[in-house]
């Protein structure tokens, strides 16, 4: 399943107060967030987001949960979009924003490193 981990010091909370949607529009397609929620415990966000792509509509929810001192940026489980390029980059957008608003922040895991140059 596509994922990007974001190493160090994360507040779920204060992502859910600033992150910013994505809207990305070009000859690719569409890709964009939306709402975006936050659990009781502060830890784990969802987002709404929407992925249009060669006439293939899909609309899913990312998710961003605590792992350790970062977070996990991933599809939710429960929403099964078919893993297709557009999918995989806006999962590396949103893995960007994070990072934008924690600069000392780092890389982890990920299968998307060649979505994250972009």
């Amino acid at each position: 399943m596509p994922h990007v981990v974001i190493e160090g010091s994360v507040d779920p909370g204060r992502l859910f107060e600033e992150l910013e949607p994505v809207h990305e529009a070009g000859s690719h397609g569409v890709r964009r967030t939306g709402e975006i929620f936050l659990n009781r415990r502060r830890d784990t966000s969802l987002l709404e987001a929407v992925v249009v792509e060669r006439g293939l509509r899909q609309r899913f929810f990312v998710l961003i949960s605590r792992k350790g001192a970062g977070v996990t940026v991933r599809l939710e489980p429960s929403t099964q979009p078919e893993k297709t390029e557009g999918v995989k980059r806006l999962l590396a957008a949103v893995g960007r924003r994070v990072r934008t608003h924690f600069p000392d922040t780092r890389y982890g895991q990920t299968n998307l490193a060649d979505c994250l140059d972009a």
